[in-house]
């Protein structure tokens, strides 16, 4: 795409004026790759030179912004595509359903519900018959909301929408697609309402919809996090399940899936079983992400596992990723539960603060609590107050973060060490 920019712009110096074969292809290819201000930017170009965008323009145009919409998800996109959409109607050109349909996209994507409802009520006025495509991202703006409002009742209210909006979409003959049902099932999901996520599921095969990827990452999720909450080894048993469901089906499980399982292993606080599911991951080809690293070291903080913590840790590093604030404090949890052994407590835990200095991290609060726990273990070494000391200084402003308890016992460290020194 540089180099075709390079070429009309060549043109442009030389006085060759360029037809609007040449800007829609640039425009139609920055749409394909996300690129909408590039896109837009080419728009305008043609505009100025008098040349009249046509359909197939101004859709590529809003689906580039739906493309946008996914990573900003802001306001300014979907104002954006708006105003496009007005300069089509001011252009005489008509918006087609792709046209209402990319619109109600944006909206759901930068997640205002409300005008993905009025962008459909302008569909339905232009006499226009939504599509399985249009009832689905509809169903999507309303899912996505779940996800978004902290309200439980706001929560509820969004997904009885999504079903209203499913049940015309069947009146009307439409069969709802992957769509449809993987949005359902991850708003239930995100409600903690597994057992609805489990009957849209089973809705969408008897309907002869083939689950993706996705939708078993979505399924295998819920059921990782009700493991968390109710520590039941059958959650974690029903997520494998669908493990083996989907490589049954055909269908690859991707470094998404792997974690999730790892996190309904590391729920349990089972190692060996998280630690299965890491290695497996990694014979299968998969390159593990900073978060898959995070929930094994999560399951080696239940037990104290540092030998394998450490080894994990260096891993991570040696694959070019740089640790955060969650796998810093997995690690000292590590640390703070381990025994002495073949690796050193304090050793490790002076590495992990070196690190955190060194990459800028903010310390979570919670690493607090465990750096009072090392000091009280390891009373008779001074670095735990060196690191007690620094911490404090930075989580200071954020005071009402820290427990009470160990908001006093640091104080209490302090202040010992204080008559100390002036002793």
């Amino acid at each position: 795409i540089d180099e075709a920019e390079q070429i009309l712009n060549r043109m442009l110096e030389r006085n060759i004026k360029p037809d609007i074969v040449c800007f829609s292809a640039l425009i139609n290819v920055s749409a394909q790759l996300g690129m909408a201000e590039r896109a837009y930017m080419w728009f305008n170009k043609m505009k100025r030179m008098s040349f009249k965008p046509e359909l197939q323009t101004y859709n590529s145009i809003l689906n580039a912004y739906a493309k946008h919409g996914k990573t900003k998800r802001d306001s300014e996109t979907l104002s954006i595509a708006e105003q496009i959409l007005k300069d089509m109607l001011e252009d005489g050109v008509q918006p087609n359903i792709v046209s209402f349909t990319t619109l109600i996209d944006v909206a759901a994507e930068t997640g205002n519900v409300n005008r993905a409802n009025y962008w459909f009520g302008q569909l339905k006025e232009a006499k226009l018959k939504p599509g399985v495509h249009a009832y689905s991202v509809f169903i999507k703006a309303h899912t996505l909301k779940v996800k978004e409002t902290l309200s439980l009742e706001e929560k509820k209210e969004a997904c009885q929408e999504a079903g209203r909006i499913l049940k015309e979409m069947e009146e009307e003959g439409i069969q709802p697609n992957l769509i449809t049902y993987t949005s359902l099932i991850d708003a239930a999901a995100s409600m903690g309402d597994v057992n609805s996520a489990n009957h849209w599921f089973d809705k969408m095969k008897s309907d002869g919809v083939q689950p993706s990827s996705v939708t078993y990452n979505v399924l295998m999720n819920a059921h990782a996090q009700r493991a968390k909450q109710t520590q039941d080894p059958h959650e974690v048993r029903q997520a494998e399940g669908l493990f083996k469901e989907m490589r049954k089906k055909g269908v690859q499980p991707c470094v998404v899936t792997y974690t999730t399982l790892i996190e309904a292993a590391a729920q349990l606080g089972d190692v060996h079983r998280a630690r299965k599911w890491f290695e497996l991951m990694q014979t299968k080809g998969l390159r593990p992400n900073l978060r898959a690293f995070s929930s094994t070291l999560s399951s080696c903080a239940v037990i104290g596992d540092l030998e394998f913590a450490a080894e994990l840790y260096q891993q991570m590093k040696a694959t070019g990723l740089e640790p955060n604030s969650y796998v810093l404090l997995n690690m000292m949890r590590t640390c703070a539960n381990a025994e002495e052994g073949r690796v050193s407590v304090l050793d490790t835990a002076e590495g992990l603060m070196d690190d955190m200095k060194t990459l800028h991290i903010k310390p979570l609060p919670s690493i607090f609590s465990l750096l009072l726990s090392l000091h009280r273990h390891h009373s008779e070494d001074a670095r735990p107050k060196e690191w007690i000391r620094w911490i404090f200084k930075i989580i200071r402003p954020n005071l009402d973060e820290i427990q009470a308890d160990d908001y006093k016992a640091a104080m209490e460290l302090i202040k010992t060490e204080h008559k100390m020194l002036q002793q």
